[in-house]
């Protein structure tokens, strides 16, 4: 994850988006939801933070679908984090 978060603030957004495709790939074989739901939030911010709204939305609402799936402290926060990020992207359009 924050290896994708230097690529992408260094301007290496196609090398950023592989190292997301990985860290997804990775975090589904460790089969923990936190982990995928935190993988997948990783993927939508990128998206998003690099100006690709379309596909970093979608992406955002599949890793609520993730941090939904359990009643955690991580899981609860995790969605909080993306109503935070929902009312960023509301308040810029």
């Amino acid at each position: 994850m924050r290896e994708g978060n230097i690529l992408r603030i260094l301007g290496k957004a196609e090398e950023a988006i592989k190292v997301q495709k990985l860290e997804i790939e990775a975090a589904r074989n460790s089969e923990d939801e936190i982990t995928l739901a935190r993988a997948v939030f990783s993927s939508a911010i990128q998206n998003i933070s690099s100006g690709n709204i379309n596909d970093g939305t979608p992406t955002l609402e599949e890793a609520l679908q993730e941090f939904s799936k359990g009643d955690s402290f991580d899981h609860k926060q995790g969605a909080g984090w993306i109503w935070i990020i929902r009312a960023d992207i509301i308040t810029q359009e």
